[in-house]
């Protein structure tokens, strides 16, 4: 069967899922190569906040629903980004211990065939912000025409420092003797958190959220990490899921991710929704919120 083709039972075929690591040259192709594909006319759907531009039918996802093919089958490309992570609330500067800034959400871009059905669509929130002294939390994953991105990881501040893993990592924290490492990126093609910086003196940092395109930022003893750029998607040439800042024990904040994610603060405030991004580190008060995440599905006007 090729990777264009459709099953006469009506399960969907995966034909092409590109990630953060493709060249610019795939990224330029990927824009028209749906143009290229088959489709048995007419092809009807229904979904989402749907507008026309450039020749291309977009369904857009703010919140979970269903994309439903009324008529027709075609493939189709697809954006599905993760709800951000969470930065971690520390006590107050000086105080022993260094915060990591919230991951990216998982970022996937891709194409697939699809066939008169209804598709869930589940848009994953923004990870809260903590209210108490703790570690973030992760976001909310995305699912999407057989796809699934993870929520972006926590940001850190809890024994042990390592930050928590997903589709983009969060960022490590640290305190005397004890750094962490940034957590894993759970989907392809993603990138880890920051790694945490301490030493003998009581100097210390925490890392930067992963983003969907950059590695957050790992801290020196005095400078905490900088959220991870987030990428710029080939379906609409908006970029999302930047990490959060981190935080340091001498008060420095890490700058937030371009993509949505915000730096660290007192406190540190919410990333905008449906960007994906991670909240940076709070050294007093609440953290913000990561981003929520979003769906974007398009295929040539009939």
């Amino acid at each position: 069967m090729s990777r264009h083709e459709v099953l006469a039972s009506g399960a969907s075929v995966f034909s092409s899922a590109r990630y953060s690591t493709m060249p610019e040259s795939e990224n330029l192709s990927f824009a028209v190569l749906s143009k290229e594909l088959p489709r048995n006319n007419p092809f009807t759907a229904t979904g989402g906040v749907i507008t026309d531009s450039n020749g291309y039918r977009y369904h857009t996802f703010l919140s979970s629903g269903t994309f439903t093919v009324t008529e027709g089958n075609a493939v189709v490309d697809y954006l599905i980004v993760a709800g951000g992570g969470s930065g971690a609330r520390n006590s107050s500067a000086g105080s022993g211990v260094a915060a990591g800034g919230g991951g990216g959400g998982g970022m996937l871009e891709g194409q697939v065939g699809v066939v008169a059905q209804g598709y869930t669509i589940t848009v994953g929130a923004g990870a809260a912000g903590p209210t108490t002294l703790r570690n973030g939390f992760n976001g909310d994953n995305s699912v999407a025409l057989g796809a699934t991105a993870f929520g972006g990881g926590a940001g850190v501040w809890q024994a042990p420092r390592d930050g928590i893993a997903g589709g983009n990592g969060g960022g490590a924290g640290a305190t005397n003797t004890d750094p962490g490492v940034g957590g894993a990126a759970q989907n392809v093609g993603g990138f880890r958190g920051g790694h945490g910086a301490d030493d003998a003196s009581g100097n210390m940092a925490g890392g930067g959220g992963g983003g969907a395109s950059a590695t957050g930022g790992d801290a020196t003893i005095t400078v905490p990490g900088v959220g991870g750029a987030g990428r710029v998607a080939s379906i609409n040439g908006t970029r999302y899921a930047g990490g959060g800042g981190g935080q340091a024990s001498n008060s420095a904040v890490g700058a937030g991710g371009a993509g949505g994610g915000t730096a660290a603060g007192t406190p540190s405030t919410s990333a905008a929704a449906n960007t994906g991004g991670g909240s940076g580190a709070s050294i007093t008060g609440q953290p913000g919120d990561g981003g929520s995440g979003i769906v974007i599905i398009r295929y040539p006007i009939p």
